[in-house]
């Protein structure tokens, strides 16, 4: 059953990704993907849009690494569907700290 634009916007602002698997695509090689990880922890906003939803995840990685990633969910060109934004990164702990203590003492963050 096809959902309605308010139906799909009402799931992408109480949607979670706790517990979900992270996974990238392998550059080369018989695997398409692999998993990095498992998110343990979550903050994100509604873009004013309002179609976006932007996350930051807080990631348990296979190799015991924590690590973060900056990425969004929103819904497709049709309307139709929820979508992950396909270009996100991730960046461990130590560097993620690092780079939010250089945006605050540069924007005041």
């Amino acid at each position: 059953m096809k959902q309605s634009r308010e139906e799909l916007l009402k799931r992408l602002r109480e949607m979670t990704t706790v517990g979900k698997k992270v996974r990238f695509k392998r550059k080369g090689g018989p695997e398409k993907s692999y998993v990095i990880g498992v998110v343990v922890d979550e903050v994100s906003v509604m873009d004013p849009n309002p179609e976006y939803r932007y996350f930051i995840q807080k990631i348990q990685r296979t190799d015991g690494i924590v690590s973060y990633r900056i990425c969004y969910y929103t819904l497709d060109s049709e309307k139709t569907r929820i979508s992950f934004g396909q270009f996100s990164s991730e960046i461990p702990e130590e560097q993620f700290k690092e780079l939010l203590k250089l945006a605050h003492e540069k924007w005041g963050l």
